[in-house]
This record gives structure tokens, C-alpha cells and sequence, in this order.
């Protein structure tokens, strides 16, 4: 529906990129700009312009990177190595994988970017909390893997419905094609399927929590610690509504109070993996 839909869309790795070829990656460079440039190079701004330019893993992005993609967006203009400024009109789309705002808290993510991208925020929920569109998820990857006419028992599709998926898409299409080595030309069935994360067993209630509480347990490691008030701010609720959630993870066993009242500290302490 964009107007950009046609136009290029250019996929930049933030973890990838090199500290030393950042600039040149970022912005390109001229004929002799330095040792080894022996022609004009354009750097991922001037390939996506008129379209997007898509930063995939901002949490790996190094300070410097940070600083140079702020300045870009910001100014709309950008110098290429040897060469003189350039407007370019590119719209930059990023991913962050966890809590942006904590990342913030935590000095990983420049906060004056985050407030810059942030313009409109798109959260993916984990595969565990999508267990309705598995099975369709299941035949996408068929599909892409060459075998769109592949049956799954109806045990393997209840195994894969029980597990919790803590490596997520990737995962999924990992054992899916483990599955497919092993049956040959059988049907998929549950004995095809093995993981080391823990699988709910049958009859097992699964935790019962809101979709703030599971975003807190998906988006914190063990040992990291949130604030009865960022938590609050961050979701735009009152302090009372995020206490109750917070403790009900400490009821839990996934939290740890460490403090009293809402003043307390609240530390990861659980495998975010054991949800169903």
C-alpha cells in the first residue's frame, strides 16, 4: 500500500557492519578516497533511495553506528568518503530484538535514536504465544522447504503445539527439516520431532499471564532487572496495575523481589523457555 512499494528495499545486517567500513558501508565513497578505493561505491543510503533501508538487529549496533544513523535520519543528508554531501529521502525501518526501552535503561541504545525511530512500533510476539497459527506456520515452511505435500500425524502436530519454542521461526524450520531427513517418505510423526527446551506434559496447566507479563518474561535475561515504574511507563498503566503484574511473575517463580512495596528491584531468575 506504501508509495515506496516499488522502490528498493535494501536489508542492512547491524552486527555485520565493520567498525573500520562502517562510513563506506553507510554512505559509500569516491575513486581514491583512501588506500584501495579504485572506483565510486554507493553505500546502503544511496541504494535504498525513494525506499527503505531496514537495519535488522539494532541491539548489536555499535555506538558509532548509532551516532552515524542518528545524524543521517535526522538530517536527510549524507557524505560520501572523498565525495561532497548528498540529499537522500530513504525511510529506515529497525528491529530490536527484546525490550527497546530497556535497552535504553541499560545504556545499549542511544536515547535520543530509540525516540527518533520510535515513531511507530510494530511488537512480533514469540512463536509460543501464536500456538493458533502453527499449523499454518508449519505448511508456509513446507512449502519453502519443497514438500507441500507432506502430512503430520496428528500426535507430531499435538508434540509441536506442546512445545515452547524458544529459538522461535528459526527453531521451527530447524526441526522441520531434521524431521523431514529422518521419515524419508513417511508422514511426519512425533518420534521425528525431539528438542532439549522442556515440553509441556500432558494435562499441565500452562502459566495464565497477560500479554505485558509475557513480554516482560521473553524480553529479560536472567539477572536483568526492571522497575515497578519503567514498567508502568512503558505500557502507559498505572503503578498499581503494574505492581500486580510483576508480583504475580514473582508468584510465579520468574521474578525475584529484591526490595519492598513498589520500590522493590524485580530480577529475571527463570527460563522464559518452561512457558507454554
Amino acid at each position: 500500500e506504501s508509495s515506496r512499494a516499488e522502490k528498493p528495499f535494501v536489508v542492512a545486517s547491524c552486527g555485520s557492519i565493520a567498525s573500520e567500513l562502517l562510513e563506506s558501508e553507510l554512505f559509500g565513497h569516491e575513486a581514491g578516497a583512501f588506500t584501495g578505493a579504485q572506483g565510486r561505491r554507493e553505500g546502503l543510503f544511496q541504494r535504498a533511495d525513494g525506499g527503505v533501508l531496514f537495519f535488522d538487529g539494532l541491539q548489536d549496533a555499535s555506538p558509532r553506528l548509532q551516532a552515524e544513523l542518528l545524524r543521517a535520519v535526522e538530517t536527510g543528508e549524507i557524505r560520501p568518503l572523498g565525495g561532497t554531501p548528498l540529499t537522500v529521502n530513504v525511510r529506515v525501518i529497525a528491529s530490536y530484538m527484546g525490550d527497546p526501552q530497556q535497552g535504553v535503561t541499560e545504556g545499549r541504545l542511544r536515547q535520543d535514536l530509540y525516540y527518533r525511530l520510535s515513531v511507530l512500533q510494530l511488537r512480533l510476539p514469540p512463536l509460543r504465544e501464536r500456538a493458533q497459527d502453527l499449523e499454518a506456520l508449519i505448511q508456509a515452511l513446507l512449502n519453502r522447504l519443497g514438500e507441500p505435500g507432506r502430512k503430520l500425524t496428528a500426535k507430531a502436530t499435538a508434540r509441536l503445539q506442546a512445545y515452547t519454542w524458544p529459538g522461535n521461526l528459526r527453531e521451527l524450520q530447524a526441526s522441520l527439516e531434521r524431521a523431514l531427513v529422518e521419515a524419508g517418505s513417511e508422514t511426519l510423526q512425533a518420534r521425528h520431532f525431539r528438542f532439549r527446551a522442556p515440553i509441556r506434559r500432558l494435562g499441565e496447566t500452562p502459566l495464565q499471564l497477560n500479554s505485558r507479563q509475557l513480554h516482560v518474561v521473553s524480553a529479560l535475561l536472567p539477572g536483568q532487572v526492571l522497575r515497578n515504574a519503567d514498567h508502568a511507563e512503558s505500557w502507559g498503566i498505572s503503578p498499581a496495575t503494574a505492581w500486580r503484574d510483576l508480583i504475580g511473575l514473582v508468584k510465579a517463580g520468574l521474578l525475584h523481589a529484591e526490595g519492598k512495596g513498589r520500590g522493590a528491584l524485580y530480577r529475571a531468575v527463570a527460563d522464559p523457555s518452561r512457558l507454554a
